[in-house]
């Protein structure tokens, strides 16, 4: 048995599309394939000028984003 989890994040769940915010956003959290507990992690793509529509925080969780391409702004 590994001591670790391995998984594509592009084959986790879209969740943007089960939530009616697809096509502009793609949004595969990964947290509870991985196994993890503390920790958040997700693989984002946002289209052009789409905005989130709603905003959140976690109590005992950071977040860090990598912008691969684009302004994050």
């Amino acid at each position: 048995m590994s001591a670790y989890t391995l998984k594509n994040l592009k084959q986790v769940e879209d969740s943007a599309v089960k939530f009616g915010l697809a096509p502009g956003l793609e949004a595969r959290f990964a947290s509870a394939a991985l196994e993890l507990e503390r920790a958040g992690l997700s693989y984002q793509h946002l289209a052009p000028n789409f905005r989130s529509p709603f905003g959140h925080r976690h109590g005992e969780q950071e977040e860090i984003y990598i912008l691969i391409e684009g302004s994050g702004g």
